[in-house]
């Protein structure tokens, strides 16, 4: 299968860390024995308070493995919770995607289903993978008029969508009005990568049809399925993508023998995508018990990489540097905009960055913004490392993996800023507290507000919490652009991190913006000083 390609571990990389790959093994070895060890050894050194976004999406199906077991765990009634959780989740959103396909159906648009609303029911038991969204893909000649019935219909899309954008995107997220539901419209099957009209046929010939749906509505088939699962995961996400190792393997559990292998290695190197195929079937033979036959074996060893997929593999798999998203995904978007131009010549590169970014201004024009934002929170970087300017930390430049619940940095004025949604968390690098006896006082904090949302609309409803505990009313003030609070030693966990969620009602007048909005957050503070 080629030499061996080790990209380096969550949260540098896409792929597992050791205790990561402990849960992926719970889930999916098909040992019980070895299976339930993994577990007792993931669980031995997991705080679910503490626990990252890509393994919660994975308590499903560990739940259902511990109840095959029969054992009981500390975290049991929490894992429980989520499971139930997820798949109250999973029937909502299937009601919602059972409309869109209904809608789409009457005005004769073919639909294919992807990622979990193709997974549930087929790869896994139906609500065991965890859902946020519902994708669904149509033709992309199609695409204008479902984004129009879609519109017509509640779904409104989370940024403007101009014509000549979806021929640089392959999909546009939509949240339906008055609900949480969101959907993903897609029009192309991967990331940058635009297949030809004859590529994107044999994708839709070779499709089953998707239960329970109309016979315009499919699936790919378990060869496509595979590829397409590979392509999706195997790139850097703030959120560890831990999951499409285990959506890869229950397909191969469940629909290995239906894989046709040599058309999935021609697939993979007409597409470009032999790299992370090769990966995830490396990862899966080496840590989680996959075996596979020995013509897939002799199918992978015949399909080469280029140097440049290797480049573009390794920009996608490692996490990118820059602290706004517009230069994390430069280097990948320089890579699609090349391959971009094979099939429009006349393409500008500002005019692909601009529409690939969703820019309402000139690309050449953002980018100098960002220089100067980015050259000020450089110098103010250097004052605090000197011992100069005081303790404020940039918020927009915090790791990602601190963060949960928090939309892309965004510019305001000359500083950077993210909006939280209605309930977030930041995981703060301290220690945990002496007891309430001790000499020392409680942590002291503030987070810098940017002056979008107005007081009163959060005074009422604005709430911390620290770890599991709920901050008292008097340890937490508004003032104008701060947000002041204590940290009280009790409220502390032996860890060396701790956990401190936001939470308000969501914020609706914002004209023109549909996203769920929180508290727009420029920076924060903690001081430890007694």
């Amino acid at each position: 299968m080629g030499a061996p390609m080790k990209p380096p571990e969550w949260p540098c990389g896409c792929w597992p860390n050791p205790t990561q790959r402990l849960l992926i093994q719970a889930c999916v070895l098909p040992d019980d024995g070895a299976a339930e060890q993994a577990w007792r050894g993931w669980e031995a050194r997991t705080a679910l308070d503490t626990l990252d976004a890509g393994s919660f999406k994975l308590l499903p199906v560990l739940y259902r493995r511990l109840e095959a077991w029969g054992v009981r765990s500390r975290h049991a009634e929490r894992v429980r919770g989520v499971s139930r959780w997820c798949w109250i989740r999973h029937k909502l959103l299937m009601g919602e995607l059972n409309r869109v396909v209904a809608l789409l159906d009457r005005h004769a648009i073919r639909t294919l289903l992807l990622k979990g609303a193709a997974l549930n029911g087929t790869a896994y038991p139906p609500g065991v993978r965890a859902m946020e969204d519902i994708d669904v893909l149509v033709e992309r000649p199609a695409a204008p008029q479902a984004l129009r019935l879609l519109s017509e219909n509640g779904w409104r899309p989370l940024f403007d969508m101009p014509p000549e954008q979806m021929a640089v995107t392959h999909s546009v997220p939509l949240r339906l009005a008055g609900s949480q539901a969101e959907l993903d419209l897609h029009w192309d099957f991967c990331h940058g990568r635009f297949l030809s009209p004859a590529e994107q046929r044999g994708l839709w010939e070779r499709g089953i049809p998707a239960p329970g749906q109309p016979e315009s509505c499919r699936l790919l088939c378990p060869t496509d399925q595979l590829l397409h699962t590979c392509e999706h995961g195997a790139r850097y996400n703030p959120t560890p993508p831990l999951r499409w190792l285990v959506d890869a393997a229950m397909v191969l559990r469940a629909d290995g023998r239906r894989i046709n292998w040599p058309g999935l290695a021609a697939t993979a190197q007409a597409l470009g995508m032999v790299l992370p195929l090769r990966g995830t079937l490396r990862f899966l033979t080496e840590h989680a018990g996959v075996q596979l036959p020995d013509g897939a074996r002799h199918a992978l060893r015949g399909v080469h990489a280029t140097i440049a997929q290797w480049i573009e593999h390794r920009l996608a798999t490692r996490r990118p540097r820059g602290s706004h998203p517009f230069w994390q995904t430069l280097p990948g978007e320089l890579c699609c905009y090349f391959r971009a131009r094979r099939t429009n010549p006349t393409l500008r590169l500002a005019d692909y960055l601009r529409l690939a970014n969703n820019l309402s201004e000139p690309a050449t024009t953002h980018a100098w913004r960002l220089c100067r934002v980015g050259a000020a929170e450089w110098v103010a970087a250097c004052k605090r490392r000197l011992g100069l300017g005081g303790g404020e930390l940039s918020f927009a430049s915090a790791a990602e993996e601190s963060l949960q619940g928090f939309y892309p940095p965004e510019l305001y004025g000359g500083t950077l800023f993210r909006w939280s949604m209605p309930a977030a968390a930041i995981t703060l690098p301290l220690a945990r507290r002496p007891s309430p006896d001790a000499a020392e006082g409680p942590a002291r904090g503030e987070i810098q507000l940017a002056p979008f949302r107005d007081a009163d609309s959060l005074a009422d409803s604005l709430r911390l919490r620290l770890n599991r505990a709920w901050l008292p009313l008097e340890d937490c003030r508004l003032a104008g652009d701060r947000l002041e609070f204590v940290l009280r030693p009790e409220h502390f966990v032996d860890r060396p991190h701790q956990r401190l969620e936001l939470q308000c009602t969501p914020w609706d007048a914002a004209e023109g913006d549909p996203r769920r909005l929180g508290v727009p957050v420029i920076g924060f503070r903690i001081s430890t000083a007694a």
